[in-house]
């Protein structure tokens, strides 16, 4: 088997296998965060509300550079639902209400 290299030299299938995986974890990242984000409730609502939008907002920057390089390697890059939940290392995410304090608070 040949390995696949770039116009840089770089071998594209390593770099690939560590893209790639960055790319749906940060799509997760940007769904879960918007989840909590809608469902906080509490004490703490409204900072931590303020850092969730942050948090998304990085995580959507990140799966597009990603995506980004993946292009530039001449590899194509995906974000259907389908694709990221079966490649993403993390998809589960509360439902519902999430309380912002905590026990001891």
């Amino acid at each position: 088997m040949t390995t696949r290299v770039s116009p840089i030299g770089v071998d594209v299938e390593r770099i690939e296998s560590e893209l790639r995986p960055l790319q749906m974890d940060m799509i997760a990242l940007a769904l879960q965060g918007k989840q909590l984000h809608w469902n906080l409730q509490g004490r703490q609502f409204m900072s931590l509300h303020m850092q969730l939008d942050g948090i998304v907002d990085d995580a959507r920057g990140w799966v597009d550079e990603l995506a980004e390089r993946l292009v530039t390697l001449g590899v194509w890059p995906t974000a259907s639902p389908r694709t990221w939940r079966a490649k993403a290392r993390w998809t589960k995410c509360q439902r519902g209400p999430c309380l912002t304090w905590t026990r001891w608070g």
